[in-house]
């Protein structure tokens, strides 16, 4: 998206640099760019906004902010030249956020290094999920930020499929009956797939910096556990040797995730059971975002949308794997 030279101007003034250092980067729901000072590189975002999500938005940087300073390798928030996280800026019509945090090193994940780099990586993956989530446990901030039922309500809204809607409302009920103690309920990435951490490699072993947390919210440690399988599940993530069965590297990538998550955090086999539920959670949940995304589908898209609709109306599992009993 665009913003306005006016914009770009008062948000580069908050964070000391200049428009014409920076580099864009495109972004579907704000402007980002990139820029240099000093030697170091950093990202700085535009993000339309409200009044009444502004302070959601500082509680999610705070959020960020807490779990840098007790050691979970995150993009580190820069603060503006008054000290704050999140800035304000606005021109005639819109409202935005900006904010500012360096860049992390490293590219987006591969999977073509080999089976026993892999299983690295997804123990590594894991790791980072199990610390943030026995952090969350002692986090005391972030009431502002939304919880699942906000975002189950958001999406029965924008959900145009109404036999899709009916299936997401009655996982909804289901939902509604599990408890949320602080041993399976907290705050969450709520969106730690493979496009949102960067990898860089000391050796053989992998070092994950987790970016976007756009989507946090308060939600079950099960449902962030999903949300990372899931494009196991659905073959996003390629296999390293294709002679392997799916299922096979599924399971084989789900258990060196959880052998990493369980070095950081204990999560009690009934939540293990409860996956299947989690991954269809996330099916519905794309499903309503990619039919509005894909607006003019290729033939993949259109295909991968009827297979998911047809699994959400027969209830079919999204993976059939061993989820418990490691």
């Amino acid at each position: 998206m665009q913003v306005d030279d006016s914009v770009l101007q008062q948000g580069t003034s908050l964070f000391d640099t200049l428009p014409s250092a920076l580099h864009s980067l495109g972004g579907m729901d704000g402007a980002v760019y990139d820029f240099e000072r000093d030697g170091q590189a950093y990202i700085i975002k535009f993000v339309p906004t409200e009044h009444d999500r502004v302070q959601v938005t500082r509680a999610k940087w705070q959020f960020v902010d807490y779990l840098a300073r007790n050691g979970v390798a995150v993009v580190r928030p820069v603060l503006s030249n008054n000290g704050e996280l999140v800035r304000v800026v606005e021109d005639e019509a819109k409202l935005y956020v900006v904010f500012c945090y360096e860049k992390a090193p490293g590219d987006h994940a591969r999977w073509d290094r080999g089976r026993a780099a892999n299983d690295l990586l997804f123990e590594t993956w894991g790791q980072v999920m199990g610390r943030m989530h026995a952090l969350t446990k002692g986090y005391e901030g972030g009431a502002e930020i939304g919880d699942w039922k906000g975002e189950h309500a958001s999406f029965a809204a924008w959900c145009g499929d109404d036999a899709v809607r009916r299936k997401w409302l009655e996982l909804g009920d289901y939902l509604e009956t599990l408890p949320r103690d602080v041993d399976s309920y907290g705050l969450i990435h709520n969106d730690l797939h493979p496009n949102n951490f960067v990898v860089t490699y000391v050796g053989d072993r992998p070092q994950i910096t987790v970016i976007d947390f756009e989507v946090c919210n308060h939600h079950w440690f099960g449902c962030d556990i999903a949300t990372a399988l899931y494009p196991i599940a659905v073959g996003w993530v390629r296999l390293p040797d294709k002679r392997m069965p799916h299922l096979k590297f599924a399971q084989r990538a789900y258990d060196h995730f959880m052998i990493g998550y369980r070095r950081e955090n204990q999560i009690d086999d009934a939540w293990l059971d409860r996956l299947p539920h989690f991954l269809s959670y996330r099916r519905m949940l794309l499903h309503t975002v990619f039919t509005d995304e894909w607006q003019n589908r290729n033939e993949w898209q259109e295909k991968m949308l009827q297979e998911w609709r047809q699994g959400i109306l027969e209830e079919r599992p999204v993976l059939d794997i061993q989820f418990s009993g490691m």
